[in-house]
């Protein structure tokens, strides 16, 4: 039966021509990639898959346990992450948190034993927030407990431990991340009003040449009736979603943190990066006909080409400075998803000896998507204009091995769960020719698919 809940701070209302390639891309002359699998390394196992539930062997109770530490990471390709417990845990609130990660993480999972018959090596999987503002920390964790599906589709299991009773964790009951701190009033929403003024304002300092573009993000709060079942909640999303990130974060204080992003911020491994650049939104169509329109306006569309070659030449040149080779191309093509379609541009390279996934992290985080281009002065501006953090959501989230491989997406089309409460996150790229009205809108499109799982569970 459907969940009746109740919306704090805003209602609901009830695919051009030819580019040119973007300067600076080349193509290499010899292919970047072969297929990849998650731990290409490890010896295939039997075991029981996890199917498409989260009901795993043993510790389903863990993953519906709102006090236990869990992770879930599912890639549009088909590839699962599942982890479970902590056998060593990382957590940062202060300012340069990934760099700080970069420095640290290596070292905790040299030290974390693997048990007899795993057949992984250990990984660190979480989330770092939007800014290093203490909304929510930065948090990975390397779990005790650990299944992977590569896109082989082979199941591969992995158990570990702490090293030595110094890299155990010891968790205070505060100790989460996601999702409102008990007792706390929910941070106050943009109005509709503000909403307007801020995107007015926006434009007035676009044209003062302030910034070329600046992402504006606003949340809502969700309430119902019983607590949420974090889990079930995800595995809806999972089954309408399958064309997105799906991450699932239990905190192990109460909080969840989870979505369906579209965006991959970078995947490192087997000698290739790969990028998603990802701007310009509209929504899909009724019938067939309508979607053809949709797509082509699209993709004719100057408002959103500016904003999406804005996010396109920002990754190309970041990945760049840390690349011998980029390989984008020449056109966006059409991402559809549940409620809307984007312009998509995909960047691939080849890193530089000793590249280690955190240094891409820490080179593209937050790109125009998300934040704005130039970057320096669309945080400034973002932290003037928005009434409340963050936190997690359009953050980095996805996982890290002790080699220096690993894959994020952006923590987009999420929502963060705490017992019979949710705030759900959106944001909208402002650039010369935005309409605050039509800026709104997109942003109830892309809340829309974490709702409807919301009130129908």
């Amino acid at each position: 039966m459907p969940r009746r809940v109740r919306r704090v701070g805003a209602g609901i209302p009830a695919a051009g021509g030819a580019r040119r390639t973007p300067r600076g891309c080349s193509v290499p002359r010899a292919p970047l990639y072969s297929p990849i699998a998650v731990h290409p390394e490890a010896p295939p196992t039997e075991r029981r898959p996890l199917g498409s539930s989260l009901r795993i062997p043993e510790p389903d109770r863990e993953l519906r346990d709102p006090g236990s530490v869990a992770f879930i990471w599912e890639t549009p390709e088909g590839e699962r992450i599942a982890a479970l417990g902590l056998a060593a845990e990382w957590r940062w609130e202060g300012p340069g948190s990934i760099d700080r990660a970069r420095a640290e993480l290596p070292s905790l999972l040299a030290r974390v034993r693997p048990e007899p018959g795993s057949a992984l090596p250990p990984i660190a999987v979480g989330a770092f927030p939007f800014a290093d503002d203490g909304a929510a920390p930065a948090h990975f964790f390397v779990p005790q407990r650990l299944w992977t599906r590569g896109r082989d589709r082979v199941w591969r299991e992995g158990a570990f431990e702490a090293a030595s009773d110094r890299d155990a964790p010891r968790r205070s009951p505060s100790g989460g991340g996601a999702g409102h701190e008990p007792g706390a009033a929910p941070p106050a929403p943009f109005t509709r009003e503000a909403w307007r003024e801020a995107v007015q304002a926006s434009l007035r300092r676009i044209e003062e040449g302030a910034f070329e573009k600046v992402v504006l993000a606003r949340s809502e709060e969700i309430s119902a009736e019983r607590d949420y079942d974090a889990a079930r909640v995800f595995e809806t999303l999972r089954e309408e979603q399958p064309g997105s990130f799906r991450f699932f974060f239990l905190d192990g204080a109460g909080g969840a943190f989870l979505g369906a992003s579209p965006e991959r911020l970078v995947r490192l491994e087997e000698g290739a990066v790969t990028s998603d650049s990802i701007a310009g939104t509209i929504r899909r169509g009724a019938t067939p006909h309508e979607e053809a329109r949709l797509r082509a306006e699209l993709l004719a569309s100057g408002k959103d080409r500016r904003e999406h070659d804005a996010v396109a030449r920002a990754v190309r040149d970041a990945l760049a400075r840390a690349c011998d080779e980029v390989e984008c191309g020449a056109e966006p093509e059409i991402l559809s998803l549940r409620h809307v379609l984007h312009l998509r541009t995909a960047v691939r390279a080849r890193p530089r000896a000793g590249t280690h996934v955190l240094d891409l992290v820490a080179a593209l985080h937050p790109t125009p998507a998300v934040a704005g281009t130039p970057r320096d002065a669309a945080l400034a501006w973002i932290r003037e204009r928005e009434p409340a953090p963050r936190g997690w959501y359009a953050g980095p989230i996805g996982w890290v091995g002790a080699s220096g491989e690993g894959e994020f997406a952006v923590g987009l089309r999420s929502a963060t769960l705490r017992g019979r409460r949710a705030r759900l996150f959106a944001g909208a790229g402002i650039v010369s020719g935005s309409d605050p009205d039509s800026e709104w809108l997109e942003t109830e499109l892309k809340m829309r698919s974490m709702r409807d799982v919301l009130e129908g569970v």
